[in-house]
């Protein structure tokens, strides 16, 4: 599913890199991932946030940012 939201090749693989939380209640959890195509060569990552606060007037639950 995550697959859907980010701009990646068929063949290309997430590989899990760290999944980093504080343990406090209303903290951000943040789940990062490499992105390593067919050759097992480094081409971007990518970080998943479960909260996301912002000033818009509606509610975002996650956050994906992809780095290239």
């Amino acid at each position: 599913m995550l697959r859907d939201f980010l701009k990646v090749e068929k063949e290309d693989r997430l590989v899990e890199q760290q999944d980093a939380s504080s343990g406090k209640a209303n903290s951000t959890d943040v789940t990062e991932w490499i992105i390593v195509n067919k050759n097992g060569d480094k081409k971007g990552r990518v970080a998943l946030f479960n909260q996301f606060t912002t000033r818009r007037s509606y509610c975002v639950n996650y956050r994906i940012t992809q780095f290239d």
